[in-house]
């Protein structure tokens, strides 16, 4: 039951996350310099969500869902971080749409991870499920998707978050 939407949540931030990136100042980043930040963030965000994610696994039962409202909320503070990052970049023309799109989908993934910690916090396992379930079908899911098919188009090489 929870390993189910477990492998969905993980599986969905990967997918948003591999299409993000990272980097300070404020001039316009170049088409290589922008992919090498997509590379590089997508190495970041699976290291973040491993540690921060690590305790899903080991639930075993309802009365031990308390327990991951912790590391749900730390996601989603890294979640938010990364979307402050992204939206400091100045990317090339050619990502400028796909990044803001990539910034919102974050923050609404933020939200979810935090409904996530709100239900296992008061161990309401429905509410767990469907916000698990909705994850796939959500507005910041999709705008994730489309924003990581874009920067494909645009020649840009992006993970789609399950290692392929």
């Amino acid at each position: 039951m929870h390993r189910r939407v477990i492998g969905i949540v993980t599986a969905l931030v990967l997918v948003v996350l591999g299409g993000t990136a990272c980097s300070s100042g404020s001039s316009q980043l170049t088409h290589a310099q922008y992919q090498q930040q997509l590379d590089s963030i997508q190495k970041q965000a699976k290291t973040k969500l491993a540690s921060s994610l690590s305790a899903l696994g080991s639930v075993k039962g309802v009365d031990q869902l308390p327990s991951l409202a912790d590391s749900l909320n730390k996601a989603a503070d890294g979640i938010d971080s990364l979307a402050d990052e992204l939206d400091k970049l100045n990317p090339p023309d050619d990502a400028a749409d796909a990044n803001g799109k990539l910034v919102d989908a974050l923050r609404g993934l933020a939200d979810s991870f935090r409904q996530l910690a709100d239900a296992a916090k008061n161990k309401d396992v429905q509410k767990f499920e469907q916000v698990g379930k909705e994850l796939q079908t959500s507005g910041a899911s999709k705008e994730g998707n489309q924003a990581a098919a874009e920067l494909r188009k645009a020649g840009y090489k992006v993970s789609n978050g399950l290692g392929q």
